[in-house]
């Protein structure tokens, strides 16, 4: 997932007012909506890490177990 960086607004630059209408109308919502898919992946990725440390922890049980009827 890639998050696009904000740009810097520099005051003294004579596009200043159309920079910050740029910034606040089309830039900084994009990112907002960038960081929003990216906290729905990385929730989802940390559930699906949890479920796998959980089976691996299960089936590390069922083995011992295993081994120790062997």
């Amino acid at each position: 997932m890639t998050i696009t960086a904000l740009p810097s607004l520099d005051r003294t630059d004579p596009t200043f007012r159309e920079d910050v209408d740029l910034f606040f109308g089309t830039q900084l919502p994009a990112f907002s909506v960038e960081v929003e898919a990216a906290r729905v992946e990385i929730n989802a990725n940390t559930s699906t890490a949890s479920t796998a440390a959980t089976t691996a922890t299960d089936q590390a049980g069922i083995a011992a177990t295993q081994a120790q009827l062997a």
